[in-house]
């Protein structure tokens, strides 16, 4: 990279939703949207832009006087709509809104809220952004009766005294605060006729050593004791992510050259002064020699020679001088393992939802998760057990362990409201609707939580089969079985939120206008945020999310002064990860890292680093530090003869020591010129040959001896031995020794004089010296014993005798 010069804009990100209405045909009705806590009115499907801004801001509160907290456009989307929804005045990556659209009806009508963009409105080094949740509770519309009662709330495993639903923002405050994971808060206090609100905004956590904690976990309904539970939800909401505070880095510079940088604020007025210019130059560790090469000098069998090339990249600060390793063996290398952990967070939920206009689906559907798609399920499958969606599922890779429930799918009378009484048989609607239109004898209907089968249907009334025993109703939603059922999957084994479940007809589907369906009810939330940090050689790496990649995390150990060059793998457990750590360039049983992680949050949260596996030094290992850029060799002296040895090399500049390069050849032995052979012989055989002997050198230099030189001459000085009849080279194999031998053949007519002889061992590095002269004359003699002598038996009185020619050879 040459990057000189550049620029960049931060500005707030205002978040960005969609709310995205679909109809396969002309569809009608209302819809519900809530926001933390709240919920809006009954909203109809042709709301405008102008309608819905004010329904979003009744939702999210109108936080700045004279300001719009949401501008809303809408466009058609084929039959349906869609509202964009830009947050203003609401900062940061907001929670999205929920749709409730039960009360739609015709065209198979579907509505989902997108998030578009996250909002962000973190500016400048440092800012961040309090996690804010509200706790809210809520009555079902047509239950009018006043709540009562009394719940706790549970943050990372810590679980509150009870708290009366009459609690003031101070009482909830005093609540959250007593936990030992929750230092401060600010609560606020909303309610409605049928609504409660805290919103809670978490400025403080306990083992933070300073604020802004991130995503944190959201606070849990560890119980309830509620007037009417039936009807009465409670429940919490993410007003606002948190987030960390803001680093900003300049990525793409060249190392060793110094940048010179300003900032200028910016307002609805234009840009300000610029600031104070500032400097900082990027360094790094360099990298290694390009290229490295060992060889033996010629005054020492014990040494060994390295010659190196300067280092093209020096990291962007001058070369200080080089670190030369040896060792004959390869080492054990240091295997570190950090491990963060907290006990379970939030799990997804997400409903698999069937439906038909009348009963009597058949066929069969999938699923698909992450591009796997399940074997074909039957439109009736059980929740569990044998041919169960949760078997079915449980099938694919991508999905690990679910647990799932089924219920009957229901919608909504459309069009009406309905009172009863409680321990009464008879609804009455309240609207004008014909009710023999939308219900029959034995159809199954919901009030509340009771399921009740219809007895009887008048124009205006519905009796049922039992009795009712919920609480009285003025105004309430009946909803009616919608032929079909939902099976409600919960990710069990999944970390955070999840890719949505595809639904898709299989064999034989088939029904009354039959639909699939799938809804996200509870977005999964990792337990585990905030950073850490890690320790090494007295410095620590800059803060890490708790989600570090391995290159991240790579990248962060290899900027420390004390670490070369190490391999990171990543690999997940239950609720956060395990990271691998090998060390590369730092040789032995190196000291343990240590890791800070006051600012991972979750339920009880933890990082810890321990040993894998103890690093060894290699054998024979030795060290040197060279102190100057401007040497490039090094003799290494002192080594054990014969035993290769391993030479790498590494650069140092002001951030410390880069990665190596191994010379070439990488094993290489100290060598030296072998000793001359031992216990040289001559003999005559006969009147025209001649044998020489011979042993191995005692010090064969420190590489085995594989070639020998023979040569013999009339003349004491050799002055023939280059001619070709009067030298030999034996090659060795494996098999030979521990005595050599070379028969001379002679010229009958120069026969009667005497040769010298002497012999050369070479250890492929260098020629001994010549040995010990030796001299014979060939004379006849008698015949040498026969060879290969055997006896056999032949038969009860006879034997065979069987020998060769009594020919010289070399015995070894």
């Amino acid at each position: 990279s040459n990057i000189k010069y550049g620029s960049d804009e931060i500005a707030i990100q205002h978040e960005e939703q969609e709310i995205v209405l679909s109809c396969h045909s002309p569809c009608y009705g209302i819809f519900i949207l809530s926001w933390g806590g709240m919920v809006s009115d009954r909203l109809s499907v042709g709301i405008t832009a102008d309608e819905m801004e004010v329904e979003i801001a009744k939702l999210v509160g109108v936080y700045d006087i004279g300001a719009v907290p949401v501008k809303v456009t809408k466009k058609a989307y084929g039959f349906g709509s869609k509202w964009l929804l830009t947050f203003f005045n609401v900062y940061g990556n907001i929670g999205e809104v929920e749709a409730n659209g039960h009360f739609l009806y015709g065209g198979d009508p579907v509505i989902r809220v997108d998030e578009i963009i996250a909002g962000n409105a973190d500016i400048y080094p440092g800012d961040y952004t309090y996690e804010v949740q509200t706790v809210y509770i809520r009555k079902a519309p047509g239950f009018d009766s006043p709540v009562t009662g009394s719940f706790t709330l549970a943050f990372e495993d810590e679980i509150t005294p009870t708290i009366g639903v009459d609690a003031s923002a101070d009482d909830m405050k005093r609540a959250l605060e007593i936990l030992t994971t929750i230092h401060t808060v600010n609560v606020q206090h909303h309610m409605r006729s049928d609504q409660i609100a805290w919103v809670i905004t978490f400025t403080h956590l306990v083992h933070e050593n300073r604020q802004g904690a991130g995503d944190i976990g959201l606070i849990r309904v560890f119980s309830s004791s509620l007037f009417e539970p039936s009807v009465t939800r409670i429940g919490v909401f993410e007003n606002v992510k948190g987030t960390q505070p803001m680093t900003y880095k300049i990525n793409g510079l060249s190392q060793g050259i110094a940048y010179y940088c300003r900032v200028s604020a910016y307002n609805a007025l234009g840009y300000g002064l610029f600031s104070a210019t500032s400097a900082a130059t990027p360094r790094g560790h360099p990298d290694p020699p390009l290229s490295a090469h060992a060889s033996i000098p010629l005054d020492s069998g014990k040494s060994l020679k390295v010659v190196w090339t300067p280092v093209e990249n020096d990291g962007g600060s001058a070369i200080a001088g080089y670190e030369l390793e040896w060792y004959s063996k390869e080492s054990i290398l240091e295997v570190q393992k950090i491990t963060t952990s907290s006990t379970d967070g939030i799990s997804e939920v997400q409903i698999v939802r069937t439906s038909a206009e009348k009963q009597g689906i058949t066929g069969f559907f999938t699923l698909t998760f992450n591009g796997e798609t399940t074997e074909p399920i039957d439109h009736d499958a059980p929740a569990d057990g044998m041919n169960s969606v949760e078997s079915k599922l449980k099938r694919l890779s991508t999905i690990g362990d679910v647990s799932v429930d089924r219920y009957l799918s229901k919608v909504p009378i459309h069009n009406e409201l309905f009172t009863i009484n409680t321990g009464e048989h008879i609804l009455q609607r309240m609207g004008a609707i014909d009710l023999t239109a939308a219900l029959s004898i034995s159809d199954i209907i919901f009030i509340g939580e009771e399921v009740h089968d219809i007895a009887a249907v008048t124009v205006s009334t519905v009796t049922l089969n039992d009795t009712y025993n919920g609480p009285p109703a003025n105004g309430a939603i009946i909803y009616k079985w919608a032929y079909g059922y939902e099976w409600v999957v919960t990710f069990t084994s999944h970390v955070g939120k999840q890719s949505l479940l595809v639904g898709s007809p299989s064999e034989s589907w088939a029904g009354s206008n039959p639909t699939i369906n799938i809804f996200r009810i509870r977005e999964g939330l990792q337990p585990l945020s905030g950073t850490l940090q890690l320790s090494f050689g007295g410095e620590k790496t800059e803060p890490l999310p708790y989600n570090a990649d391995k290159t991240a995390m790579k990248d962060a150990l290899e900027s420390l002064k004390g670490i070369g060059e190490v391999i990171v793998t990543r690999y997940d457990n239950s609720n956060g990860h395990n990271y691998f750590v090998t060390f590369l360039t730092e040789l032995g049983n190196i000291e343990l890292m240590s890791v800070d992680y006051s600012q991972l949050t979750g339920p009880n949260a933890k990082a810890r680093v321990a040993t894998i596996e103890d690093g060894q030094l290699p054998s024979n290992f030795g060290r040197k530090s060279i102190g100057s850029s401007l040497i490039n060799e090094y003799t290494i002296r002192d080594l054990q003869n014969g035993t290769p040895y391993y030479i790498r090399i590494r650069a140092r500049n002001s951030e410390g020591l880069g990665g190596y390069t191994t010379a070439m050849p990488a094993l290489l032995a100290p060598k030296e010129q072998p000793s001359t052979p031992s216990n040289v012989q001559m003999f005559n055989l006969d009147d025209d040959s001649i044998m020489i002997t011979w042993q191995a050198p005692e010090n064969d230099g420190g590489s085995p001896v594989n070639r020998y030189l023979i040569q013999w001459d009339t003349d004491e000085e050799f002055s023939n031995a280059s001619s070709p009849n009067f030298h030999k080279e034996l090659f060795l194999t494996t098999k030979d020794g521990p005595i050599f031998c070379h028969i001379i053949n002679l010229n009958g007519v120069s026969s009667s004089i005497a040769r010298y002889g002497r012999v050369i061992a070479f250890n492929d590095y260098k020629w001994s010296e010549a040995g010990s002269i030796v001299s014979a004359t060939a004379l006849a003699r008698p015949p040498g014993p026969t060879k290969n002598f055997k006896v056999i038996g032949t038969s009860g009185v006879g034997i065979m005798l069987n020998w060769s020619y009594p020919t010289p050879s070399c015995h070894k």
